[in-house]
Parts: structure tokens; C-alpha cells; sequence
């Protein structure tokens, strides 16, 4: 059996490149498994899995169970935890007591044993912004919630174990256990230049093994291959953990994703973490988030001083802005002080319409108890700023003037900020309601249009910049665990490798966009991410024309972005603003106006 031994700070060059190896990754038409060409073949791929699944011993009232926690001082694995009938972890059948104590051995070698490091005690968030929200963050909670601590929730499953998957796990393991060395060894780097800390350097696709084990699974269930998604979900099984390293909770929230699909989890979305939190834990997340992580706060540092020089020749009319968004009114108590405070005086009126999330998508819902307007206009009001909220809770694709309340007096703003790529690319068969029915009608082309009648001072985009559009499952998939990568893999940093329930919960819910994209299809399915480039042609064709960032606004978001870690970078092109994270674009803003020479 082949291992792998590295000394302590040595760098994994190729240390993963052979686990495809290990894992004996090929041709999946050259796959041996007997029910490809056996009479489940011939069935439809629905009742493909309706048949597959008894066979798997993966049933759809599995219920899900926790996993044994590990203390800090645990050198082993705890011992195994039982459920309700069946023991938690997918025990491999063996024939005699020997055999068993083999591969017991083997899987304690395996485990990668992870300790937790608690948040600092403190909190740094408590200032301006948390002082806005502070009221309502104790606010009753009427939710269920759900904590779910250091434990990964995968379901309680016998999965049959294959020919050479005790080899694989040790592999696996001990190669993650060295790259946790790696990547520790320089967690305190510095940058040479402005003392910012400097996270490891990109890793290499042969250390995100993570990824090596996912994809090949999604593959395996493309192609309806039960003997490997059996072997490959028995190895992720044994090595996720939400607690571990970036690779180690990609592999958990991968788990999660195919176990949805497996057990056929499409039709209602699954409830997202914010709608069952505390209210006080959401929103100390949610600051805490935008404090130490640009992901979201850079694009809204671009909007409001966008908006900002929007409105300011407006000094004599109603500002109205209309708020698709994620941010639960964390981004606007800066506005509303700039506003309150400019220099040629605040204005007679603000509107603030918000779109209420509809879908529960992930980062667009929030506990039912939240009530941050009325925060925003207590805000206001001690700073002696007339302010109007207005709450509308309305699908994007069904919205109308009148429900928006649009004036024809009034300076008007659309900011749209991570929610328009839960528009359909085009329409669906309402008799079929599947990806592969799209019809010719786009509902965002139709809402962009929308948009344009509007008549809007400024229309701000702000989006994730990744690929969600494939009808390929596989392609899909591929995009969505490298999006989700760079998401942990900078959190991370941004949390300086410390556990709490603040990036748990922000993590987990970024990952709910991975189970919709693999778990989901037709119009459950609203996480349809596209690339900066394809939303500019759409916008474009829609009647408008891009608005070149000024310099205050690229020198606001400079001076934001030098806060953070130096693998953070803000790229210009094409009128679009890029963060990218490691030379590779995460999310963008751009700004559009409409376009005045349009022809008749």
C-alpha cells in the first residue's frame, strides 16, 4: 500500500497528484459497475435512483445525526457513535474479527484529528454600525434555532465498502494532515509593504484535494455509476468536518450537497441558516463578516459613494432608492450619515424601497424577527434625516411601477446586489419545469428592461463572478466547488484560522449555493450565477450604457481593500469592478446608466 511520509514544513509538491491514483479516477465508461449494464440502465435517470438507492441503503427517511464532537486534548478519533439503530460512521463488512481490527486500525490512522481554536474573547464589532442594529439584534426570537457547533451534519447511512477505500482514506488523510502543517507554517507571514498580514500562496490543484474528491464523485452520479459514488462518499464521509481546514469543510459541505441529490431533495428549498437564527447571532455574524472580510463590504463601499455623487445635484428632490439585496440594511447607516451631513444640506425626503427575499436563497433571508427598517429610521431620525422605509415582498419577475411606488418627480436608484442571478436565464416549460425546457423568453432580459423604464439615475450591479449556467451537471458543479473554495479558503484567512460561530454560519449559508446548484433543478434551482462579461452584454442589450467609476470612488475602495489581507485585489476593466481573491475574480460591481440615444 502506498503512503505518503513528509517532513514537517516541506512542501506537498505533488503530494495529491497521485491520489487520482490512489483512487483509481479513469474512464467512468470503463467502470465496472454492474448496474450500467444491468436493467437499471435502462430506466429513466429518476427511476434510475429509485431503484439505486435500496441498493445504496440510503433511504429518504435518513435521518440526520450529529458527529462526535473532538475536545481539544482527543489524539484519536472518540469512539464510534451510535444512532438510533445503526452506528453514525459507514462501517466496511468484513469477514472475521482480524480483518476487522485491520482496517479499525487503518481508520484511526486516518482521522484527521482537528482542534478547534475559539474566537478571542471581545468584541470588536461594537461601534457605529452595531450600535444601529443593536436594539433589534435583541429582539425576541421567534425561530427555531439551530446550532450546529463543531459538528458536520451528514446523514446516517450503510454505504457498501469497495476494493481499495481503506487505502484511499489513509491516503487522503495523511496527506491533509500534512498540508495542514504546510499551510500553518505560514499563517503569520507578513507583507512587505502597509504590515498587512499575507495569507499562503494559492495553493496548487494537487493540495486542494477536496476538490479531487468531489469531482469525480459528481461525475460518478452524472453517470449513474453506484459502485464509485459509494466509494468516493465512503472516503468524504470519513474526512469532512466543518471544523477543519478549508479542504476539510468543502469536503463537508460537498457531502451535504450529494447527499441532498441522492435522496432527492428537490422541490422546496432547503431552509437556510438565517431564517432559523437568533437574530442577535445573525446579525453579529453578519457584522463580524463584513468587518474582516471585503467580499461583500468593497461593493458596498463602491455603491454608497456611487450613489452618493449620483444624487448629488438632486438637491431639491425626493431620493429614492430601491434595494435588491443581501446586506439586511448593513450597508446603508453610512449612507444615510453621508446624506445627513453633505455639504449642500440633507434632503427633503429619502425612500428606501427594499425587495424582501421570497425564496429563502441563500444570504437573502433572515430570521422572521428581523426589523432592521425601523433601526435604519431610528438612525435617521438622530441625525435629523427624514427617512421612508418601505418593505415589498414580491417576486423580482413580478414587480410593477406602482408596487414600487415610483414618482416621477424624485431622483431614483436601483441597486441590485447579489439577487438578479436568481432570475432564470430563460424561461421554463410550465408543463416541464426543467433546465432542459428552457424556452426563448429570459426573465432577466425582461426585468433588465424593466429596470430601463424606470428611468433611473444610476442601475448598480453587484454579483458573484462565476458560472453557474451549464446545463452540464458536471460543468455546474466544477464551478460552483471553486467558487465555494475561494470562499472558505478566505474566510480562512479573514478569521485568522480561528473557529466560531460567526464564519460557521456565513460559510454554511455560501455553501447552501452548492447543494441548490447540485440538489435542485427548473425553478427551485435560483442560484444561477453568471460571469461579469455575459451580465454587461445583457444590460447592454437591455438599453444601457456602463458608467466609468470616478477616481474618489476607486480611491474610497483602494483605501477599504489595503484593511485586508494582500491576496485581496480590486481590478478595473471594461467599466467593471473586480474583486479577486488570489488573481482569480470572486465578485464585481459595475454601474450602468441608460442609454439616451437609444433608437426609436
Amino acid at each position: 500500500m502506498q503512503t505518503l511520509i513528509m517532513a514537517e514544513g516541506e512542501e506537498c509538491n505533488g503530494g495529491y497528484g497521485s491520489l487520482l491514483d490512489w483512487l483509481d479516477i479513469g474512464d467512468e465508461s470503463s467502470s465496472m459497475d454492474p448496474f450500467i449494464n444491468g436493467p437499471i440502465a435502462e430506466q429513466d435517470h429518476e427511476d434510475f435512483w429509485e431503484a439505486a438507492l435500496p441498493v445504496m441503503d440510503i433511504h429518504p427517511e435518513t435521518q440526520f445525526v450529529m458527529e462526535p464532537s473532538f475536545s481539544s486534548n482527543d489524539s484519536v478519533a472518540p469512539t464510534t457513535h451510535r444512532g438510533d439503530a445503526e452506528s453514525f460512521w459507514a462501517e466496511p463488512p468484513v469477514n472475521d474479527v482480524e480483518d476487522s481490527t485491520k482496517i479499525t486500525k487503518k481508520r484511526k490512522r486516518a482521522r484527521v484529528s482537528i482542534e478547534a481554536k475559539r474566537m478571542a474573547s471581545g468584541d470588536s464589532t461594537k461601534g457605529k454600525l452595531w450600535n444601529v442594529f443593536e436594539n433589534n439584534a435583541a429582539s425576541p426570537h421567534t425561530g427555531e434555532s439551530v446550532d450546529h457547533g463543531n459538528h458536520c451534519l451528514v446523514p446516517e447511512t450503510k454505504l457498501g465498502f469497495q476494493h481499495g477505500a481503506e487505502s484511499d482514506l489513509e491516503a487522503a488523510g495523511n496527506n491533509s494532515n500534512n498540508n495542514n502543517n504546510s499551510s500553518n507554517s505560514n499563517s503569520n507571514s507578513k507583507c512587505r509593504s502597509g504590515g498587512r498580514q499575507s495569507s499562503p500562496p494559492n495553493l496548487p490543484k494537487e493540495s486542494r484535494w477536496a476538490e479531487q474528491l468531489l469531482n469525480p464523485c459528481a461525475v460518478a452520479i452524472a453517470n449513474n455509476n453506484i459502485v464509485r459514488i459509494q466509494h468516493l462518499i465512503w472516503v468524504l464521509h470519513d474526512l469532512a468536518s466543518v471544523s477543519g481546514d478549508a479542504n476539510h469543510r468543502l469536503a463537508a459541505h460537498g457531502l451535504r450537497a450529494f447527499t441532498a441529490k441522492i435522496m432527492h431533495a428537490g422541490g422546496t428549498l432547503p431552509c437556510s441558516d438565517f431564517i432559523t437564527a437568533d437574530p442577535k447571532l445573525f446579525h453579529k455574524a453578519l457584522l463580524k463578516f463584513h468587518e474582516v472580510s471585503p467580499w461583500y463590504q468593497l461593493l458596498y463601499t463602491i455603491a454608497n459613494r456611487s450613489l452618493l455623487e449620483a444624487f448629488e445635484d438632486q438637491t431639491n428632490k425626493v431620493l429614492h432608492v430601491i434595494d435588491i439585496g443581501v446586506s439586511h440594511g448593513i450597508q446603508w447607516p453610512t449612507f444615510i450619515e453621508a446624506l445627513a451631513r453633505r455639504q449642500a444640506g440633507p434632503p427633503s425626503l429619502v425612500r428606501l424601497t427594499i425587495i424582501a427575499d421570497t425564496l429563502g436563497a441563500p444570504f437573502s433571508a433572515g430570521p422572521p424577527s428581523n426589523d432592521f427598517p425601523n433601526c435604519l429610521k431610528r438612525f435617521a431620525k438622530s441625525l435629523n434625516l427624514d427617512m421612508e422605509i418601505n418593505v415589498i415582498a414580491q417576486p423580482l419577475d413580478s414587480l410593477t411601477t406602482e408596487a414600487l411606488g415610483v414618482k416621477e418627480d424624485e431622483a431614483l436608484a436601483v441597486c441590485a446586489q447579489f439577487r438578479l442571478h436568481q432570475l432564470l436565464e430563460k424561461g421554463l416549460d410550465k408543463n416541464e419545469g426543467k433546465d432542459n425546457q428552457l424556452t426563448s423568453v429570459s426573465p432577466r432580459d425582461k426585468f433588465i428592461k424593466f429596470i430601463k423604464d424606470l428611468n433611473p439615475l444610476l442601475f448598480l450591479l453587484s454579483d458573484n463572478d462565476t458560472d453557474h449556467s451549464s446545463p452540464d451537471f458536471v460543468e455546474r458543479f466544477k464551478n460552483s466547488v471553486d467558487h465555494l473554495w475561494r470562499f472558505l479558503e478566505s474566510t480562512s484567512v479573514c478569521f485568522k484560522g480561528r473557529e466560531c460561530e460567526e464564519r460557521r454560519m456565513v460559510e454554511g449559508e455560501a455553501a447552501m449555493s452548492l447543494v441548490n446548484n447540485v440538489a435542485y433543478d427548473g425553478a427551485s434551482r435560483v442560484e444561477r450565477n453568471e460571469s461579469h462579461l455575459n451580465w454587461g452584454n445583457r444590460i447592454r442589450e437591455g438599453g444601457f450604457v456602463y458608467e466609468i467609476p470616478s477616481e474618489k470612488v476607486i480611491d474610497c475602495a483602494r483605501a477599504m481593500l489595503r484593511k485586508h489581507d494582500s491576496n485581496w485585489e480590486m481590478r478595473l476593466e471594461d467599466g467593471c469592478i473586480s474583486l479577486c481573491w488570489k488573481n482569480n475574480p470572486v465578485t464585481f460591481c459595475s454601474l450602468w446608466k441608460p442609454c439616451l440615444n437609444e433608437p426609436a
